[in-house]
Formats: structure tokens, C-alpha cells, sequence
């Protein structure tokens, strides 16, 4: 049974309470004037964010006689909109996304970030006073999911050396807007690519149980450490200190946020923030995803240098408040 539904919303007249917020003069204007009209089959009013305030609407007739302080304009967020249901003030906002966005994927829609979300109380009054609260539909505008990697300058010539020559002579801005655009496009697709994995791993631990995880991880294993045992022989230092600045230091411009204390006894590394962490909470795949990443920091270490030693006792995959990586040297006195 889904519990999404999409509908489609036609641009169209609507009376307007102006922007503001519950309590001011304008929206207890508007509610008066919506209470007064003859009841509907559909909720025809609709709440949604709009230039640092609330913005409340409701469908226009040509027969309603609209007050003078109301006014009437053109609803210019049409579209498509998933929908889904639950209790008003009472939803968990990032538990509904990630169903959402969980079904908008599986089914090729994706949000459509240019139209606002939306909002409106569907319960009526003698359900009310049984249920003890209201109901409320949440309007989120979607759009066809569109597998377009594309970029403009890549076709401004066939000849390679003048397309570069073109993109450089583009403003700076011009520059950034495009590689700001490359970059989010690599984003979304490796994060198809983890998801679909992690999808994968999610059945077969339903069917093998958690031996999945573990058969994964030792196969995935020691290719971590051929990577970065590689990297070690390249630059020629495989100190910790080596190993930070070739793991960590690249991290901040991916979206990172970390800090670093060398200790008497080795380095910890505490993460607070991790670009990984919300799409695979918006997937619902933070425990395989903890199998594929996080665990790869052990193996990372001990390719680098056998001598590397590795804790971590928190993850923010798992839900913890930060990763806390400590690297220090098995043996002392043999540390390279």
C-alpha cells in the first residue's frame, strides 16, 4: 500500500492573505473571509513559504466577493506535487523526506526545487473532535527525474582545445556557476551509485543476515589497502602525519568540517560533519553504508603503513555526534 500520492496543481486565480504570519491582522482577515464560504468536497487552501513569511491561499471563484483588503493574483506554482499525510505540528519533517525521496527515486520523479513546499489541513471539525488533533496534507512539487550529465561548453565546438579555450575565456563567475554545476552533477551521481549498492547489500543481509556485511567488507578489504598502500610508495612518506595530509586535508572543499589534536600518544581526528550521512539518511541505507565507508578508515590506515594503528568508537552514520578517528603507532619505536 503507498502512502505517496501525486497529483497535479494547475497554475490559476487565487485570493491571497498576503505574506505574514498566524496571529497577524491580515491572515485573521483571511481566515474569516475562507470561513465564510460555502464548504467543499477538497480542501482548496494551501500554506507555503514565501519571502520570509508565510503565504496562505485559497482557489478563486468568480462568483466570491472578495474583501477589499484581500487581493487576488495568479498562482504561479503549478505542477506536479507529491503528497503525503500526517499528524499537523506533531511530523517528523526528516523521516517524511526520506520516505519521499526514497519512493520519488524508486519511481523516477525527483524534487523540484524552484516551486515551494506547501501545506494544508484536510480534518474536519466533527473528525477532530474524535481524532484529538488535525490532519495535514504536505504538498512537496516534483518533476520528472531527468539523467542529463550534459554540460553547455562541451558542445560549443567538436575540436577539444577550443572548447577549453572557450571555457576560459567565459567570465570568472561564468566558470564557477559551470564547475559549481559539474561538481553537483558527480554528486548526485555517485550517490546513485552508493545507493544502488547499498540497496543491494540492504537484500542481501535480508536474506544471508549479518554475514552479508562481513562477506562484503573482507572482500572489499584489501583493495582499500592496495589503494593506499599504493599512495604510500607514490609520495614517499608513510607517516601519520603523511597519511592526514593525503586522507584529511583534501576533505574541507568535499564538504567536511573536522578538526585534528596531536596527543601524546597519537592524533584524533573528530568529524562533525560528513557529506555522506544525509543522503543515506534520506535512503534509509546508514547501516550499509557503514559497511562500505566507514569501515574502509581501518583499512585505509593499515594499508598506508602496516604500523598505523586505528580506533573508532563513533560514528556519525550510526548517529553519534561526530567520528572520532585516532591513529597512533603500534610500535614506538619502529613508527615508519
Amino acid at each position: 500500500m503507498q502512502s505517496v500520492r501525486i497529483i497535479e496543481i494547475l497554475n490559476c486565480k487565487v485570493v491571497s492573505s498576503g505574506i505574514g504570519m498566524f496571529g497577524d491582522e491580515n491572515f485573521e482577515k483571511f481566515n474569516t473571509f475562507i470561513s465564510s464560504l460555502p464548504k467543499t468536497m477538497n480542501s482548496r487552501d494551501f500554506l507555503f513559504q514565501d519571502e520570509g513569511g508565510l503565504h496562505w491561499v485559497y482557489l478563486y471563484e468568480n462568483w466570491m466577493d472578495v474583501p477589499a483588503d484581500l487581493s487576488v493574483i495568479d498562482f504561479t506554482h503549478g505542477g506536479l506535487y507529491a503528497v503525503t499525510t500526517d499528524i499537523d505540528q506533531q511530523t517528523d519533517i526528516d523521516a517524511m523526506d526520506s520516505e519521499l525521496h526514497t519512493f520519488l527515486q524508486k519511481n523516477g520523479f525527483e524534487q523540484d526545487k524552484s516551486r515551494p513546499r506547501m501545506g494544508n489541513v484536510i480534518t474536519p471539525a466533527q473528525a477532530r473532535e474524535v481524532l484529538g488533533y488535525n490532519q495535514m496534507d504536505y504538498y512537496m512539487p516534483i518533476k520528472p527525474y531527468k539523467n542529463d550529465y550534459s554540460c553547455p561548453f562541451l558542445g560549443i565546438a567538436s575540436d577539444s582545445t577550443l572548447t577549453v579555450y572557450k571555457f576560459l575565456e567565459w567570465k570568472s563567475e561564468e566558470r564557477e556557476a559551470m564547475q559549481e554545476q559539474i561538481q553537483e552533477q558527480t554528486s548526485h551521481i555517485w550517490e546513485m551509485v552508493d545507493c544502488g549498492m547499498a540497496n543491494v547489500l540492504k537484500i542481501m543481509k535480508e536474506h544471508y543476515g549479518e554475514e552479508a556485511y562481513q562477506v562484503y567488507v573482507n572482500a572489499n578489504s584489501e583493495r582499500v589497502r592496495r589503494l593506499w598502500r599504493k599512495k604510500a610508495e607514490e609520495v614517499g612518506d608513510n607517516s601519520i602525519e603523511s597519511l592526514i595530509k593525503h586522507l584529511w586535508e583534501p576533505l574541507p572543499t568535499k564538504g567536511y568540517e573536522y578538526t585534528i589534536e596531536k596527543t601524546e600518544t597519537g592524533y584524533q581526528v573528530q568529524c562533525t560533519k560528513c557529506p555522506a550521512v544525509a543522503p543515506a539518511k534520506r535512503h534509509g541505507i546508514t547501516e550499509q553504508m557503514f559497511h562500505m565507508c566507514c569501515k574502509n578508515d581501518q583499512f585505509i590506515a593499515e594499508g598506508f603503513n602496516p604500523n598505523i594503528g586505528f580506533r573508532m568508537t563513533k560514528t556519525l552514520m550510526q548517529g553519534d555526534d561526530c567520528c572520532n578517528h585516532f591513529y597512533f603507532y603500534r610500535d614506538k619505536n619502529k613508527q615508519l
